[in-house]
């Protein structure tokens, strides 16, 4: 978590980015299915991908742009030094398009944040009492790519350019994040697999029948109480599984002294950052600030699997100002199937 520097030349973002995070748009600009992501390596040098999934009822293949930028890092503003397409183009005008307005969103949305400048929570028109995805910097533009009027809407806790989303004056989200995350290693292709995050498993199969009446256990972990019942079967010190349905697992996040000022919200985001080969999806996330902590759900996509998992991470902070962490991981089919029963044990360990 503490290696962090500054990413977009032009602004210093209240939060700072790391190498390694990415965020993902659903682009409604086009008329068939599409997202663009851009990818931090370092200061100088940023991945842009533009997906397109197979639109089998319009005959369309999937179709998939990816480019190398390197950038100046001294400029108070976005100056390309270098670029290299990194994926195969066809020979024709529509990928040619592509490039160009790939080229063109990335001066625009790094020109449009500079303008925003400053973005954060303190700001009297930022919106921090609604759920997260409404909350936010609300700056409303003429964006002519996007059809005229329209707010573009600015959050700290989203990497890059701090962009949810951008509504135009009809209420309609024409461009709208869908996950953002951060890669583990050199190894991790996840920005490169990325697909889209909607949920492709319908959930019509029950999930695993849970005794409810099962005796109840309690274990302690760095001061923490943790209880469960039977059904949980302890595999390491801080780790715990039912079946093959679910797990919790208990931590200790540590304080870091050169965030203090913006310590919550620095680990709030780690956080929520999908991980390898598993996609956060941004729109459904909820966080609530409660009993001198924050309960933070969401829903994730496991592409690999077709699964989609429910998870909700609680945090508790501690006298030291560190947080107690508790993560709660269940199979959404065997969470539907079971919700009476995981909510209540989720509840007792707030």
């Amino acid at each position: 978590m503490c290696q962090a520097v500054f990413a977009l030349p032009g602004f210093k973002p209240y939060l700072p980015d790391n190498s390694g995070d990415y965020v993902f748009y659903r682009d409604d600009s086009f008329e068939r299915e599409s997202y663009v992501g851009f990818l931090f390596y370092d200061e100088e040098t940023f991945q842009m991908r533009y997906y397109a999934p197979t639109d089998k009822a319009n005959f369309l293949p999937e179709k998939n742009i990816q480019i190398l930028f390197t950038v100046n890092p001294e400029k108070p503003f976005l100056e390309l030094t270098g670029e290299k397409i990194i994926s195969a183009l066809t020979p024709n005008s529509e990928d040619v398009d592509i490039v160009n307005y790939m080229h063109d969103l990335f001066y625009e949305l790094n020109g449009r944040r500079n303008k925003a400048a400053p973005v954060y929570p303190e700001d009297e028109n930022y919106v921090s009492n609604k759920n997260f995805w409404e909350n936010g910097l609300r700056v409303n533009v003429d964006y002519p790519q996007f059809g005229g009027n329209v707010t573009m809407i600015y959050d700290v806790l989203v990497p890059l350019f701090n962009l949810k989303k951008i509504v135009d004056d009809q209420g309609t989200e024409i461009f709208s994040l869908v996950t953002f995350g951060t890669l583990s290693s050199s190894l991790d292709s996840s920005f490169d697999d990325f697909n889209g995050t909607t949920s492709k498993l319908l959930v019509k199969e029950k999930g695993a029948q849970i005794n409810r009446k099962a005796d109840s256990i309690e274990y302690t972990y760095s001061g923490k109480k943790i209880r469960l019942d039977t059904n949980w079967s302890q595999t390491m010190e801080n780790l715990w599984l039912l079946g093959d349905s679910a797990l919790v697992s208990a931590s200790i996040i540590p304080f870091y002294e050169q965030m203090k000022d913006r310590y919550d919200l620095f680990v709030i985001r780690r956080l929520l950052m999908s991980t390898q080969d598993s996609f956060v999806e941004v729109p459904g996330i909820v966080i609530k600030n409660e009993n001198n902590g924050y309960t933070i759900t969401s829903s994730i996509y496991q592409p690999i699997t077709d699964n989609t998992v429910k998870n909700v991470k609680v945090l508790r902070r501690k006298q030291n100002n560190t947080f107690n962490l508790m993560l709660f991981t269940v199979f959404q089919k065997d969470y539907i199937s079971n919700k009476k029963y995981f909510d209540d044990l989720i509840e007792r360990n707030k």
